[in-house]
């Protein structure tokens, strides 16, 4: 879907921005041969093949851009294969930390296990929002695609819209990566965690780190963009 709409509609759009930005280049590279006076024949030739060149690119700007975004998918997978490929060990209660414990102090420890069962779950749900607006602000940046790329053509201020642009995109593939990673750290902290007598702090710990990895799943995006100065 998100295909079919940048080329049939964004497509076009571009086409005309594109074509209003070449021939005001082509009246620039005339004006700057001193009025006729230094005129060079190979402007045109320059001039002509860069249209060329600009218009397959914006006609096939779909495609170089979902590509453009392939690296940092590459990356998220790998960094996906290289954390979670192993083994992992469930949390894990040791029974004799609860010997000795008043009913009062069972039922406290019941309560704060809920608790941290519902930090969990809100865990959960942050990663699927982050997850569901990444790929929500991934197809935006595709099927617009076409209009920033046709102001690359252009040296002054409207160029700055299209190296903006990659920047942004690159930036969006690199941040399932730094998920990974938070999800990673976030595992390695809790993985094989063993209560053993103080039970109450080994509980809040864990809170703790859920509460932490919620905070940091948000930061991701920012993280990355400040990375590759897209703003």
């Amino acid at each position: 879907t998100i295909e079919t709409l940048c080329n049939n509609a964004v497509v076009p759009i571009a086409g005309i921005i594109f074509a209003i930005l070449m021939i005001n280049d082509l009246i620039q590279m005339v004006l700057r041969g001193n009025n006729f006076k230094d005129f060079d024949d190979s402007i045109f030739v320059k001039w002509i093949i860069k249209t060329l060149c600009g218009t397959i690119l914006i006609s096939n700007v779909y495609y170089i851009a979902s590509a453009l975004f392939g690296f940092g998918v590459s990356a998220t997978s790998a960094a996906m294969t290289t954390l979670f490929n192993t083994s992992v060990t469930d949390v894990s209660l040791n029974k004799n930390a609860l010997d000795g414990l008043s009913i009062g102090e069972l039922i406290s420890t019941w309560l704060i296990s809920i608790i941290v069962y519902l930090g969990v779950i809100i865990m959960i749900v942050a990663i699927v929002i982050v997850l569901a607006s990444r790929i929500i602000e991934v197809f935006m940046y595709l099927g617009i695609s076409p209009i920033p790329v046709a102001t690359l053509v252009d040296g002054g201020e409207f160029g700055s819209v299209g190296k903006n642009w990659i920047k942004q995109l690159i930036a969006l593939s690199f941040q399932g990566f730094f998920i990974m990673v938070c999800v990673g750290i976030y595992a390695a902290l809790v993985n094989g965690f063993v209560v053993t007598n103080n039970l109450h702090t080994t509980i809040f710990t864990i809170a703790a780190y859920t509460v932490v990895l919620c905070f940091s799943l948000f930061k991701t995006g920012n993280l990355s963009k400040s990375i590759f100065n897209a703003h």
